[in-house]
């Protein structure tokens, strides 16, 4: 009986410590989620060698790739007959909350359809986005480079560019 009781305590310890690592894991992968989703975005746009779009919601914590219609000489969209081509989609977990969404400069928290367009050059929009666990432990800052389309990933909050 001794030995059960001490089997008890210890896993009963042990429970903060799983749901503590079952968090991280969820803002790990959302964090590469958008990384991944922002990859195939530039990677569509510079292969198809016309604009693609990477539309996010932030209500519902939901992002995915479009292929944009082709632009001519005035920057004006020119339609190709059909639906843009299908891309990749993800949802972040539950476990995960988007804080900051910034594109260009503007707060896109409350649109339901926030473009970020890559260029078939491997430029892109600026944006900033800023993910968090629910509980509040652990955030992460991802920004989009314009110049390269990469994306940079920051957990330091004293160096993070959009000041909380």
């Amino acid at each position: 009986m001794v030995v059960v009781a001490i089997m008890a305590v210890v896993m009963l310890t042990s429970i903060p410590f799983a749901k503590q690592a079952m968090h991280r894991e969820a803002l790990t992968q959302a964090v590469l989620d958008v990384q991944e989703v922002c990859d195939k975005a530039r990677e569509r746009a510079i292969i198809q060698g016309s604009m693609a779009d990477l539309v996010f919601n932030a209500k519902d914590a939901t992002m995915s790739v479009g292929g944009a219609a082709p632009v001519n000489s005035e920057n004006n969209p020119v339609s190709s007959g059909g639906p843009p081509p299908s891309g990749m989609t993800a949802k972040l977990s539950d476990q995960v909350v988007i804080r900051t969404l910034n594109i260009n400069g503007v707060d896109c928290m409350e649109m339901e359809g926030a473009r970020v367009r890559f260029f078939p050059n491997g430029t892109c929009d600026d944006m900033t986005i800023i993910l968090v666990r629910t509980d509040g432990r652990e955030i992460y800052e991802l920004v989009l480079e314009p110049t390269t389309g990469m994306v940079f990933i920051e957990s330091d909050r004293m160096k993070f560019r959009t000041r909380l």
